[in-house]
């Protein structure tokens, strides 16, 4: 969505529904369909979530889920709304996007918080605060992502 060219198996799609059959009608309107059995859809986005994809290709594919951490109900309480193609999109703040990837560690969320971190610092967007806010509440260092694009 901003720019950064790779691969990836998944989208994480985090919803306020009420039951899988639900999240699934939804997906339907758009013509994804689950990968799951039907009669497991409530039970999946209950207790796990449900991969949906739009054929004929497999992947990627949504993994839809409810919110579960306080992390996921911050996000979609905070949601920002992107327009795209004349459609509304909604994703979680930049800032907690970029401390979560610090946080998971692996090399490829590593780029992608560098990536975010300079796409929304050149876009006058990165809200510093709220960046270190996040990163120390989930104990991730901003030092090595603030290395990479050049700063002391």
């Amino acid at each position: 969505m901003l720019g950064r060219t790779r691969t990836t198996d998944d989208v994480d799609v985090v919803v306020d529904a009420a039951s899988g059959a639900e999240v699934a009608a939804r997906a339907a309107r758009c013509g994804f369909k689950p990968l799951a059995l039907e009669s497991n859809l409530d039970y999946e986005f209950r207790h796990a979530s449900v991969r949906f994809y739009k054929p004929p290709a497999v992947l990627p594919n949504l993994e839809v889920k409810p919110p579960r951490s306080f992390y996921q109900r911050h996000a979609l309480a905070r949601r920002v709304a992107v327009s795209i193609a004349g459609e509304v999109l909604y994703v979680s703040p930049l800032e907690l996007q970029i401390a979560y990837k610090l946080w998971l560690g692996s090399d490829k969320d590593f780029d992608d918080a560098v990536f975010l971190y300079a796409f929304a610092r050149s876009k006058g967007i990165l809200n510093q605060e709220g960046l270190e806010a996040w990163a120390r509440r989930l104990g991730a260092s901003l030092e090595r992502l603030r290395r990479s694009v050049g700063e002391t």
